[in-house]
């Protein structure tokens, strides 16, 4: 993104990362947590077409997990591609109406949330 359109839409990115003051720190000292908040308040501010998250969500609070899912699922709504690599099944039943289980480069399941979440969990579960 350009500089230009970054700076007029800088105020609510930082208010949806939650970095404070440290947003005026140099991003060479940001922790990995808030770098990812703030490389994903930064991706998510212009609703792209596709949207690729590899579990963002271990790099944050309560409260910015919170307003991540609700961003997400405007992407979802706006007809955008939202594609998620993770382990959070809670989330996964949350946004996404397809889902794909995959083990070591290998597809186990693929199909509706519904029918995959049960048995990922199943399998997970020893059951």
């Amino acid at each position: 993104y350009s500089r230009k359109l970054l700076a007029k839409h800088e105020r609510e990115i930082v208010e949806f990362c939650g970095l404070g003051d440290f947003i005026d720190l140099p991003v060479r000292t940001y922790s990995a947590g808030m770098y990812v908040r703030l490389a994903f308040a930064i991706s998510t501010q212009f609703s792209p077409e596709v949207l690729l998250v590899d579990e963002v969500f271990g790099a944050g609070d309560a409260t910015f997990h919170e307003r991540a899912v609700q961003r997400m699922m405007r992407i979802v709504n706006d007809a955008g591609i939202f594609v998620i690599a993770t382990h959070d099944t809670e989330l996964v039943s949350r946004v996404c109406s397809r889902a794909i289980w995959l083990s070591q480069g290998h597809i186990l399941a693929d199909g509706p949330v519904e029918s995959v979440i049960p048995e990922f969990t199943a399998r997970m579960s020893g059951r």
